[in-house]
This record gives structure tokens, C-alpha cells and sequence, in this order.
């Protein structure tokens, strides 16, 4: 087979590799489509699940769970997270979830009127928690998935963009107004930010204060040209870990233990949190450009034993460290070879002639607690030290979406031709997750606010609250 022919072939076979059923039986590629043999599977409605009565339960346990992305075993809940390379039916699971929750969105704002008859079982609601009491409205999820930030402009240029609209205006509400937006008779309207009222807001640290703003920007990126903004988008690369509610319960009459998901949500950096972050790293370099160092000026460089050497320039590899007792253009007086600790904690390896060979800027003296982290890393930390880490993106009660997920279909890499949808893939519990609180008497806390910094034992501590639920069951028995 000669290489154009076969390039050919595998071009096909990316293509239509999850829709084989119409590639077979085509005649010529005028007649594909990108119907699949999904469309004959049996899975387009959820499988109900069985009543089940509160007498019959005789004992259950709420957990929560996270869905680590970058295990291997749970790539079928990520990818593809490039859709355009793969045919129009893959697509990953924050597709759908995403896609519920502006259906949602649209059939509220269209007084509950669709054409499609099953439009009500392609809803999802997204709410900020898991207890489903504060629910997203429709501009506040959008603004986790787009999110514009004012330009500042720039002062002494002829053009005029930003935040310049609402200075020149004095005032955020004259400008909008100008344009044509109409303001709703809620309490943030009465807040301009640069109004007196607003300030005081600041000054007394009201929390209203930076919930008023969001609403201004909101109103600002509804009404203003987008080259007004710098705009950060959400990707479905940027999706890194599942959290999962759910509900282990052990039922009389069938005498098993049985789970049933209640909640999932997905972890990730929304468009506000992206954008906060390339502020910070560009924040970042200004400042590491401002402390430009001489490099001819001979710089004194303490010692943990109080001792003295000098450097040109800055302390960076490549560097010469030689003793005060000679001057520095001296051909002596260079530091011997080895490793030696600055009063900062860097500790410094220098080679032959005073050349620094490498810094290690973690200082060389940290708490035995940090060692006993390091030697956990080996298993990675399933909670991360900060709690936007571990805070999902939205919430969606499962059953709201299950007729979305048993009509969307995850890949199999064992059979490509029997794909399994999300809602068998997620009720089967064919995924990996590691138990990371429970429902308990301390307002269910997590296993890191009682086990902090050891990785190792946060791990151990899930295996135990798995394992008291599995010997929960063996327990119902008698041998």
C-alpha cells in the first residue's frame, strides 16, 4: 500500500472511527454522515432506578469523592478536549454538563415555551453547592466561562477605551446610560464604583461591595464593544478533576450495598480565575524586571556561620564566590568546592574556582513535618492545599442531567463499535476516585482539615472510611 493511499485510509479511520456502522455502508463519501451506530443503541433514555423505600434502608453513608483527570483509567471523562479533531458525536463530559445548564438557562428566559417535546429532560440546573439551595443564574454562569476585564488604557494615546469611558464620564452609570442600557431597579444600581456611596462600601469592607461590582462589569460586557476588554475563555483542557456526591446504602430486600451518585461537579479555573492568573504572572515579571542588578557591581553575600564572600552581580549559577580577604579581580581567594548555605536559606553548590554550579532556594532547614510530605508525594496529594483546588466550577444534581448523559456517549478503547454513555459509565462507578470526606457530627468535615500536610495519611484515611463502609456490609452476615 503506497503511503498516500494509506495516509488516506488512516485519515478515514480518525474521522469515522466512532461512527463505523455508516462507513460501511457507504458507496462513496458524498453519502457519509455523521450518524452512528449510537443512534441504534438502547441507552437514549436513563435506566430507572428502583424505588426504593426509607424503611427498607438499613444503614447508609454520604460521601464525597474526586475524580482525578490524570489517571489513565478516567481519560474517558476528559477527552476529546480538541472536538474539532474527533466527528461531531464525541464529546467530554463538561460538554454536556455545560450544554444542560444553558438549555436551562434559555427555557427560563423563554417562560418555559420549546419546540422540542423533550426539552424539560434537557435541563440542568447549576448551582454554586452541593446542598442545590443557591442556583446560577444565567449571567453569572456565563461569566465562569467568559470572562471580560476592562482594559485600563493607556494615558497620553488618542484612544480612548476601558475604564477611560467611565473616568471621562465621572461616573460608570452616565456612560451605560449613553449607550442604552436599562438598569433594573435592584440595590446595585445605587452603588456606582465610582460613586461616594461605593467608596464607603470599600472603606467599611462591606461584602456587598465586590458583589455590586461583578454586577457593573456584568452590565459593562452586555452593552460595550469587546474591544473595550481583555477576554478569557474556558476550554475543556482546563477541566482537571470530578468531584462526586453520592450515597452508599445498604436495602433489605435486595440485601446488597448499592450507590447511587446525587452530585458531580467539575474542577477547574473559570475564565475570572485564568484571567487572575495571567495578571499575577504578568505582575510577576514586571517586578522581577524593576530589580535589574548591576552586573560589575561586587555584592556581599552572608553566610549561615556568619561568614562573608563577595559576587559580581547577582547570586545565579555561573557566578564566582571569593573570600573578603582579597579583592575580587585578585587570580585568588576563590571559595572552595562544595556546599555552602546563605543566612536566606539558599543553599549554594560551588565547584572549582568559586564557580556556583547551582542554588536550591528551598531552605535547606525545613520542619520534619515538610520531610514527612516530601516522602508522601510518592502518592499525590488528593486534596490541594488551597481550597479553590478542591471547589468545583458548579454543581449539577445528578438526576437532573441523566437523560443528557445516557444520550451522550464516552469512548471505548476495548470496543470501539459499543460505546458506553456517561450515565452507565458514571453508575457503574467505572472511574477512579479517592474518598475525601464523609458525612460526620463536624459539620462534615474533610480529611484535610483533621489531617493536614501528609499526603500518605490523607490516602490511608480515605481507605479507611472505604473499607468501614465495605465491612459495614460484610457485618449484615453470619458464617
Amino acid at each position: 500500500m503506497s503511503k498516500t493511499h494509506l495516509s488516506s485510509f488512516l485519515i478515514l479511520f480518525s474521522l469515522f472511527g466512532f461512527s463505523q456502522a455508516n462507513l460501511l455502508n457507504t458507496d462513496n463519501s458524498f453519502e457519509l454522515t455523521n450518524k452512528s451506530v449510537i443512534k441504534n443503541s438502547s441507552e437514549i433514555t436513563p435506566i430507572k432506578y428502583a424505588k426504593v423505600q426509607d424503611e427498607d434502608i438499613i444503614f447508609s453513608f454520604t460521601t464525597w469523592e474526586v475524580i482525578d483527570l490524570d489517571e489513565r483509567v478516567n481519560f474517558p471523562l476528559l477527552y476529546p478536549t480538541e472536538v474539532s479533531e474527533v466527528t461531531p458525536d464525541r464529546k467530554p463530559l463538561i460538554h454536556y454538563l455545560i450544554e444542560g445548564a444553558r438549555n436551562y438557562h434559555r427555557y427560563m428566559e423563554d417562560d418555559g415555551e420549546s419546540d422540542d417535546k423533550d426539552a424539560s429532560f434537557k435541563l440542568i440546573p447549576a448551582y454554586n453547592t452541593d446542598t442545590f439551595r443557591d442556583e446560577y443564574s444565567s449571567d453569572d454562569f456565563e461569566a465562569l466561562l467568559e470572562y471580560k476585564v476592562l482594559k485600563t488604557g493607556i494615558d497620553g494615546d488618542t484612544r480612548i477605551e476601558g475604564l477611560e469611558h467611565f473616568e471621562n464620564a465621572e461616573r460608570w452609570g452616565i456612560h451605560l446610560t449613553k449607550l442604552g442600557f436599562k438598569f433594573p431597579e435592584e440595590e446595585w444600581a445605587n452603588f456606582d464604583p465610582l460613586s461616594e456611596e461605593y467608596r464607603e462600601l470599600l472603606e467599611s469592607k462591606d461584602p456587598r461591595a465586590t458583589k455590586f461590582k461583578k454586577k457593573w462589569e456584568l452590565a459593562a460586557a452586555s452593552i460595550m464593544p469587546d474591544s473595550d476588554f481583555n477576554t478569557e475563555v474556558f476550554e475543556y483542557s482546563d477541566v482537571r478533576k470530578y468531584v462526586i456526591k453520592g450515597l452508599w446504602y445498604f436495602e433489605r430486600l435486595s440485601t446488597e450495598l448499592k450507590y447511587r451518585p446525587i452530585a458531580i461537579g467539575p474542577i477547574a479555573l473559570s475564565a475570572e480565575d485564568k484571567t487572575s492568573d495571567d495578571s499575577d504572572e504578568s505582575n510577576g515579571s514586571d517586578d522581577s524586571s524593576d530589580e535589574s542588578v548591576d552586573p560589575s557591581a561586587i555584592n556581599e553575600i552572608e553566610l549561615e556561620d556568619e561568614t562573608v564572600l563577595l559576587v559580581k552581580g547577582s547570586l545565579v549559577a555561573g557566578a564566582v564566590l571569593k573570600s573578603t580577604d582579597y579583592d575580587y579581580d585578585d587570580e585568588e581567594g576563590f571559595q572552595t568546592a562544595g556546599q555552602i548555605t546563605t543566612i536566606d536559606g539558599i543553599t549554594i553548590t560551588v565547584g572549582a574556582n568559586g564557580v556556583i554550579t547551582s542554588l536550591d532556594e528551598a531552605p535547606a532547614d525545613q520542619e520534619e513535618d515538610d520531610s514527612e510530605s516530601r516522602d508522601g508525594n510518592v502518592v499525590e496529594d488528593m486534596v490541594n492545599d488551597s481550597d479553590k483546588e478542591f471547589t468545583p466550577l458548579f454543581w449539577v444534581f445528578y438526576p437532573d442531567a441523566r437523560y443528557i448523559l445516557s444520550n451522550a456517549y464516552a469512548f471505548n478503547e476495548k470496543n470501539m463499535s459499543k460505546p458506553s454513555s456517561f450515565d452507565r459509565l458514571i453508575n457503574s462507578r467505572r472511574f477512579s476516585a479517592t474518598i475525601y470526606k464523609e458525612a460526620n457530627v463536624y459539620q462534615d468535615r474533610d480529611v484535610r482539615d483533621y489531617i493536614r500536610n501528609n499526603a500518605l495519611m490523607q490516602l490511608l484515611e480515605s481507605e479507611r472510611i472505604k473499607e468501614k463502609i465495605r465491612n459495614k456490609e460484610q457485618d449484615m452476615w453470619n458464617y
